[in-house]
């Protein structure tokens, strides 16, 4: 930790070369903010998250370093009840035919911006 930032670095050898992953991560500030910045040797990303007690706005960028293609990510995390959080977010998926995002884009219908609502409940047995 430098400066209370998480520095953090991985690197892995396999039969197709050197694959590594490194970033930092940051939480401080009242009210809290969260900021990760991360780099492989394919792609890069940046998220950001200003954490309050009702709702929380995000937002998270990632571009591939081959073809730039990438998806930006912009949302809400809400926590409506006690152990449930919700988070409402609209992502786009951005680059041309073929590209690495557009070509793996979780949507079965292949939008390039849609919308999305996850829910979680949390409990302990």
């Amino acid at each position: 930790m430098v400066w209370g930032t998480d520095i953090f670095g991985e690197y892995v050898l396999d039969e197709s070369g050197w694959h590594g992953l490194a970033g930092v991560y940051w939480e401080g500030g009242a009210p809290l903010w969260k900021i990760r910045a991360e780099t492989t040797t394919t792609r890069w990303g940046l998220a950001l998250q200003w954490k309050r007690d009702d709702l929380s706005p995000l937002a998270k960028w990632e571009q591939s370093r081959v073809d730039g293609s990438g998806m930006v990510l912009a949302g809400v995390e809400m926590h409506p009840f006690p152990l449930i959080t919700t988070l409402v977010g609209v992502p786009w998926i951005y680059g041309k035919a073929g590209t690495h995002y557009v070509s793996t884009n979780p949507d079965p219908y292949k939008r390039r911006v849609a919308g999305g609502l996850k829910v979680t409940i949390n409990a302990s047995f």
